[in-house]
């Protein structure tokens, strides 16, 4: 490592390419798995030279991280069919247990089928539902008309917000 600081850190020189990947001139899209493995670029004749870097820019060790978890991914999009076709094999087999193939099925259906919920209100017998509130006093009674008619007329009433209309 280089010279120590009073507050713990450390200073060290770097090589140009690492300094380039901190300042996000480096593009590591152009290295391979074995390069982002090691934190080094290969010579043009594909040979490491040197030492490994003592230390890897967060950079590198990221894209390595987004690459493998990538190839996983892709792993595990291809195995999902044959999961399925798996629990599906299970589920037409008349030899298998009925236990298993309900099992089966039910993998299938859980995954498959959206889950319902259901919202219950509970009002009591003179209360209004909310909703009707809601709307009761979104309206304004227009003036002169009589209220008894059973019919209810409104109008839009928008108010100043703030100076704005």
């Amino acid at each position: 490592m280089g010279k120590q600081l009073k507050d713990g850190r450390a200073l060290m020189t770097v090589s140009a390419k690492t300094a380039a990947i901190l300042n996000g001139d480096e593009d590591l899209s152009a290295w391979d798995d074995e390069e982002l493995l090691r934190g080094q670029r290969k010579d043009r004749s594909g040979s490491f030279r040197g030492r490994p870097p003592k230390v890897v820019p967060q950079e590198v060790h990221a894209e390595r991280v987004r690459r493998t978890m990538s190839k996983a991914f892709d792993l595990l999009k291809e195995s999902t069919y044959d999961a399925v076709r798996l629990l599906q094999s299970v589920v037409n087999d008349e030899s298998a247990s009925t236990a298993h193939r309900l099992q089966a099925a039910q993998l299938i259906l859980d995954r498959v089928l959206p889950k319902s919920q259901s919202v219950q209100l509970s009002l009591g017998a003179s209360a209004d539902p909310p909703w009707l509130n809601a709307i009761r006093n979104g309206l304004t009674l227009i003036p002169g008309r009589d209220e008894d008619d059973g019919v209810i007329e409104a109008e839009v009433v928008t108010e100043a917000v703030d100076g704005n209309p």
